[in-house]
């Protein structure tokens, strides 16, 4: 209509998939090359960018003003910190993902598809980080690996796993199921991340990515390391600012996690170590579990495992993704929730509608432990009944062998599983 405010023929911009937050303070050479690096190797419909700058004083200012049209820039007067300026990108983004990114990084060519394949294909994986790597092409992260090190007389170190391997080493070509990955490249659900409070900006760039990986994880979420994306990092040119308050930050994540997180590798006193298998582990993709499940629906399932909850959310999803990850054989799962009240049952629900091979029972009051196993028992239609504890975690072979030595619990009344393996009444 002629005179009209309104143009309802004017195309809508789609949103993009990812918003790519970059926390800058200066090394303007840095940023210069990884923006080049992000656009050659980053398709322009997937991304935003968004550059937090922390109050640069080498001329990063102007040259952020000259490609203002490119990218979106958030100042702030002083330097608030990695934590803080990732806050606010992300608090900035429009996309349902947020991709935080050091400004020393070098994008390699699909680097970002290869994040985005893991995360679009598995509901359970929450974040997703690459391999990077020094410019000599030595390994710099791949993957962060927790460490009890009694020696050092610290019982929760974060290392890289494999750092100065070269880039062919075989383990660190694998995708991982890990405790933490850096945020020099953290793709992650921006819902997830807000929910989870963000970055805890009482840390002063360093353990921040850490602190945030272990909240995730406790929520039960899954992170994994994604050798196919692969970027530069200069990381030995970052500058000493990133160190000043190392001590303070190794305090305070010791404060809220030492003994709470189960380290991947102890160190003893004599210098031996035993790899725990608490979580480390070759990452087996959920969707590949619901695909194996349809495949195998058609015949009848030669397990089923029972599951008895009663709120505990967090065990709950770690204790399932751990069974979609390490069980390749036909099964069903079975769960009996005996009145959860801190949101397992809606949980339930959803998985149960997009998993053939689940089941729920639900139950208004807790019947207890031996009226909900039978519940379990008489809905099962496999050949052989398993009853496992919703506190466990199971690791790769539980299921090949009879007496499951290899389930791991995080408790210590997990029931003998050599007695729980049984035949089923009805079986041949």
């Amino acid at each position: 209509m002629p005179g009209s405010a309104h143009n309802t023929h004017e195309p809508r911009v789609p949103l993009p998939r990812v918003s790519i937050v970059i926390p800058v303070y200066n090394k303007l050479e840095f940023t210069r090359a990884c923006l080049i690096a992000l656009r050659a190797n980053t398709a322009d419909h997937l991304y935003e960018t968004i550059i937090v700058d922390n109050a640069s004083s080498d001329g990063t200012a102007e040259f952020l003003a000259q490609n203002s049209a490119s990218v979106r820039v958030l100042s702030n007067e002083v330097n608030q910190g990695f934590a803080k300026a990732c806050n606010q990108g992300a608090d900035s983004a429009q996309a349902n993902l947020v991709l935080f990114l050091n400004n020393d990084t070098e994008p390699q060519r699909d680097w970002l598809e290869s994040l985005l394949d893991v995360i679009d294909q598995d509901p359970v994986v929450v974040a997703v980080g690459s391999k990077l790597l020094y410019p000599d092409g030595s390994i710099q992260h791949a993957g962060i690996m927790i460490v009890e090190d009694h020696p050092s007389s610290d019982l929760l170190v974060a290392i890289n796993a494999h750092q100065g391997r070269p880039s062919s080493f075989p383990l660190a070509n694998h995708s991982l199921t890990v405790q933490a990955i850096t945020a020099a490249c953290i793709l992650i659900r921006r819902s997830a991340f807000l929910d989870s409070g963000g970055f805890d900006e009482d840390y002063w760039n360093g353990y921040e990515d850490v602190d945030l990986c272990f909240k995730l994880r406790e929520k039960g979420w899954q992170i994994v390391y994604e050798p196919a994306s692969t970027l530069i990092h200069h990381e030995s040119q970052s500058g000493p600012e990133r160190f000043r308050m190392a001590r303070q930050n190794i305090e305070r994540l010791h404060a809220r996690w030492l003994g709470k997180v189960r380290p991947d590798l102890i160190i003893a006193g004599d210098g031996s170590s035993t790899e725990t298998g608490a979580v480390l582990a070759p990452y087996r993709s959920s969707a590949l579990g619901m695909l194996a499940a349809k495949e195998n629906k058609a015949a009848a399932p030669s397990v089923s495992i029972v599951i008895l909850t009663w709120n505990q959310l967090p065990f709950t999803k770690e204790c399932l993704a751990s069974i979609e990850r390490h069980t390749p054989e036909p099964h069903e799962v079975i769960m009996v929730d005996n009145g959860s009240s801190d949101g397992t049952i809606p949980w339930l629900r959803e998985l149960v509608q997009n998993r053939d091979n689940y089941s729920l029972i639900e139950n208004s009051e807790n019947l207890g432990f031996s009226k909900g196993c039978n519940q379990g028992i008489k809905a099962a239609t496999g050949t052989h009944i398993l009853l496992l504890n919703n506190d466990t975690v199971v690791t790769p072979g539980w299921l090949s062998t009879p007496r499951m030595s290899s389930v791991v619990s995080r408790c210590g009344h997990c029931r003998t599983h050599d007695q729980q393996y049984q035949r089923h009444p009805d079986g041949p």
